[in-house]
Order: structure tokens, then C-alpha cells, then sequence
């Protein structure tokens, strides 16, 4: 839980943003969840927060693209494995 924490505070702070990741209660937040389910897929912390670099280099400041700087679109099952594609990264031994 400690690395999808870290990931999200990181996504407020680089993007101006205030998620939570727990609600008042306690309780893991959506936003939580599906960070952590990324990270259950085998993405490390460092990969989720170049995806989040990357965008927020891309989007932030943009008025129509801006407001998708949320977990939901940048660690969304659909699209996180198109976005750390885009990182251009060159794999390692194990493939990635």
C-alpha cells in the first residue's frame, strides 16, 4: 500500500491536485484501488510515476486535457499499459 500511496502524493504534488486515498472513514478510495491494482499487474511505483511525469509534462496547463490528470485516466486499466509504452523505455533482461 505504502508504494500506490506514494504514487498518488506524488500525482497531487507534480500535477497541483488534492486526491485522497483514504476516505473519512478510512476506506481505500477509488482513486487508491486502482492505482494499487497496477501495481498488483506487476508496474512498479517508479514506472507509475513516469507515466504520471509524463503527462503531466504533456497535459498540465492544457484547458482540455488538464482536467484528465486523475487516477481513474492515468492508472485506468485501458490506457496505463498505452501510456508507459509511450515512455519509450528500453527493456531490460526480464522484458520490460
Amino acid at each position: 500500500l505504502k508504494e500506490a500511496e506514494v504514487t498518488l502524493h506524488y500525482l497531487n504534488n507534480v500535477a497541483g491536485k488534492n486526491f485522497e486515498f483514504r476516505n473519512p472513514r478510512g476506506e481505500l478510495t477509488p482513486n487508491a484501488v486502482t492505482i494499487i491494482n497496477r501495481l498488483k499487474e506487476g508496474y512498479t511505483g517508479v514506472e507509475l510515476r513516469e507515466g504520471v511525469m509524463d503527462k503531466v509534462e504533456k497535459w498540465k496547463g492544457d484547458d482540455k486535457m488538464d482536467e484528465y490528470l486523475r487516477p481513474q485516466t492515468l492508472f485506468g486499466k485501458q490506457k496505463f499499459a498505452q501510456y508507459v509504452g509511450e515512455l519509450g523505455r528500453v527493456p531490460d533482461d526480464d522484458g520490460r
